[in-house]
């Protein structure tokens, strides 16, 4: 059987970003929802993380870790690998 685009690294990298970024934009939203509270964007991201299917979890937990990505959003990207890297 010939290789498709979904057994690529590119392929899989792009699939980790989309797992990654769910939890990211939520939490910008949050962040963005309570300016006042500095920890609501880190806090929506866990959230999301703990109502995550354990096999959700795990599957963060084999991704390599992200790029180094600017910004707001680059943290918030990274805070789902920390936290899951974590046992979390």
């Amino acid at each position: 059987m010939a290789a498709g685009p979904w057994t690529s690294r590119g392929a899989a990298a792009h699939k980790a970003a989309h797992a990654r970024g769910a939890p990211a934009d939520a939490g910008l939203a949050a962040g963005l929802a309570a300016p006042a509270d500095p920890g609501a964007a880190v806090a929506e991201v866990r959230w999301a993380l703990g109502h995550s299917s354990p096999g959700a979890r795990d599957a963060l937990r084999r991704l390599p870790a992200p790029s180094r990505a600017a910004g707001r959003l680059g943290e918030l990207i990274r805070a789902p690998h920390l936290t899951v890297a974590a046992g979390g």
